[in-house]
């Protein structure tokens, strides 16, 4: 079945991603968006929330944490309890990943073939939709939160080489070095120098 050999081959890939990223840097924030963590769990629960056995559309049981569009009424209604919680670890959320994943692909390739037709529609959390339709822009969903899942990895493993570099400039260096050329540092007093300052490494670094 296409819709369930795209989905496969797109969970494959996103999982591949997760598994990309150090444990220790799953649940780290970039400089800009959410973690790594939070893109796995934002994909688990919209997965949990589409893809239900029969393919008849959202389970008025289930809640989740990591849909989004949290100003939103139709979402704020369906918050509660879910899987997993970023705090919890990579090795956790990849399991509660996973598990979904496999209930999700179950659920397309036992559900009968009129839920495929072109006139199938399910009630989505918020309005009904076509049926094919949902499940092929769950694809390309998941798809942009592994792009970007690949973003924040290389975000978070740039800042950690940067600021493990013991030849990394600190915060005042170059205006240091320029004073250095212009004459002697400024002293205020009862202050430490800024040479002292940087030597004793109390000034902030530059990405803090």
């Amino acid at each position: 079945m296409l819709i369930a050999n795209a989905l496969t081959a797109e969970f494959r890939a996103f999982e591949e991603a997760l598994q990309s990223c150090p444990a220790k840097r799953f649940a780290e924030r970039p400089s800009y968006g959410h973690t790594a963590a939070w893109h796995a769990l934002h994909v688990m629960d919209w997965t949990r929330c589409m893809i239900q056995p029969g393919l008849n559309g959202v389970n008025p049981d289930l809640t989740y944490s990591f849909l989004g569009f949290e100003n939103q009424s139709w979402a704020q209604a369906a918050t509660g309890p879910t899987l997993a919680q970023e705090q919890d670890g990579k090795d956790v959320i990849l399991v509660a990943v996973q598990n979904t994943f496999a209930e999700a692909l179950a659920a397309i390739r036992d559900a009968p073939d009129e839920r495929f037709s072109s006139d199938a529609v399910w009630k989505a959390i918020n309005k009904p939709r076509p049926v094919l339709e949902s499940l092929m822009y769950h694809v390309t969903h998941t798809a942009y939160h592994r792009g970007q899942t690949r973003q924040v990895i290389n975000q978070v493993n740039s800042l950690a080489l940067r600021l493990a570099d013991p030849s990394r400039p600190k915060f005042g260096n170059s205006w240091l070095q320029t004073r250095r050329r212009q004459g002697s540092p400024i002293n205020i007093s009862g202050s430490p120098t800024v040479e002292q300052t940087i030597r004793e490494d109390r000034g902030h670094l530059l990405d803090e």
